[in-house]
């Protein structure tokens, strides 16, 4: 029995062919390389919208320290207004004081810092400063 060339073919031999004529895997390289560069490109995205959110998220937390800091040690000198220590200190820095108050003797600052991102336009921290305790350290 001979064999006949469509059989040798079907065995691999020789390059496929689809049952459409003309229709072949050419150029899925190219497209998996593409879809490969479009996956890379989204994640460097998406790490630097994160990325751009925790800097403004640190930022903002050591400028509402600073400003609390600031108002505390105001209030602890005696000024009449110790909130304005804090609202220039958080200018020099950037952001926005949206809060200062003294609850007994700390002082408590709400504070803003905007961001380059559409969803998220700003972050907000609080820090409190103040006098502590020596009491409250005795074990």
């Amino acid at each position: 029995m001979t064999r006949s060339r469509t059989a040798i073919r079907s065995r691999g031999l020789h390059r496929c062919k689809c049952a459409f004529k003309g229709i072949g895997d050419d150029g899925s390289g190219s497209m998996a390389g593409a879809l490969l560069i479009l996956c890379i490109a989204v994640a460097l995205t998406l790490l630097a919208v994160v990325g751009n959110a925790l800097v403004c998220l640190s930022q903002a937390r050591s400028a509402a320290d600073m400003a609390a800091l600031a108002v505390a040690a105001a209030y602890r000198s005696g000024e009449i207004d110790p909130c304005a220590a804090g609202f220039e200190s958080a200018q020099m820095v950037g952001v926005h004081v949206l809060e200062c108050q003294i609850d007994g003797e700390d002082a408590v600052v709400d504070v803003s810092k905007s961001t380059m991102l559409e969803f998220l336009p700003y972050v907000q921290q609080r820090s409190r400063a103040g006098p502590e305790d020596c009491d409250d350290n005795i074990p």
